[in-house]
């Protein structure tokens, strides 16, 4: 059984916790880019469906 000395134990936590920090960060930034390109789409089609009903 390979034993990890506790430097290597607590290296490895302090990875872990930065790999879960980027991916929260990545998560949030999707998030973001999704949110802001949903707004966008909807002030598209908000526009579409007021040229078309301004139109008529």
């Amino acid at each position: 059984m390979y034993r990890i000395s506790r430097s290597e134990q607590n290296r490895g936590h302090r990875i872990g916790r930065d790999a879960q920090v980027v991916e929260g960060a990545i998560l949030v930034g999707v998030c973001r880019r999704t949110v802001k390109e949903d707004y966008r789409a909807a002030w598209h089609s908000v526009g579409r469906a007021i040229g078309r009903y301004s139109s008529e």
